[in-house]
């Protein structure tokens, strides 16, 4: 069985919390953390190969909290996005619905840039390649990592490509576990 289809029957058995606003709330609220600190994981390995690999004559870039903060939450709404761009079946309203509350939270955990502004940036019609790439393109002229690895553009699409799985494990986690494992979950990191 496909991750993909483990996925949607995982969201079609959790159909009944979903449709409780509250529980899907609380739910929402455990994936957009651990969504959020697997992004900042995710970005820390991006810059340390980036620098790893730096070529000569290249400068090591300074990065600020809020420009690194303001990378995760690019990084988050976009995998939010892949979420329902790279399933190849109809998506059920209440996944659609579940991803766009961790959309709104989002918003909540990390102030910039807004989850709107960064989904209007890309261009979902594309496909999710064309998205990676953006994005990873993207995420490296704001850091200024560019000149530091001869891979930098590449390395971040492809990281994203290859958490999808993760991401998925992740959501699945996150509709399957008892709210009050979700809740000690994120408490431990």
């Amino acid at each position: 069985m496909s991750e993909q289809t483990d996925l949607m029957t995982t969201v079609k058995a959790a159909r009944s919390s979903l449709q409780d606003n509250k529980e899907r709330f609380r739910r929402a609220l455990a994936f957009s953390t651990a969504l959020g600190m697997q992004c900042s994981n995710l970005l820390t390995n991006y810059i340390e190969h980036c620098r790893d690999q730096a070529m000569s004559g290249s400068t090591d870039p300074f990065i600020t909290q809020d420009e690194f903060a303001y990378c995760v939450k690019t990084l988050m709404c976009v995998q939010l996005w892949l979420l329902l761009l790279e399933q190849q079946t109809d998506i059920p309203e209440e996944m659609r619905l579940f991803v766009l509350e961790s959309m709104n939270l989002a918003d909540r955990l990390y102030e910039l840039p807004p989850a709107k502004l960064v989904m209007t940036s890309y261009d979902v019609t594309a496909g999710p390649q064309v998205i990676r790439e953006s994005v990873s393109f993207n995420i490296c002229l704001r850091l200024n990592l560019g000149g530091t690895a001869p891979d930098a553009l590449v390395q971040l699409s492809e990281v994203l490509r290859d958490v999808r799985p993760h991401r998925e494990q992740l959501m699945q986690m996150c509709l399957t576990k008892s709210l009050s494992d979700l809740d000690q979950m994120i408490s431990q990191g």
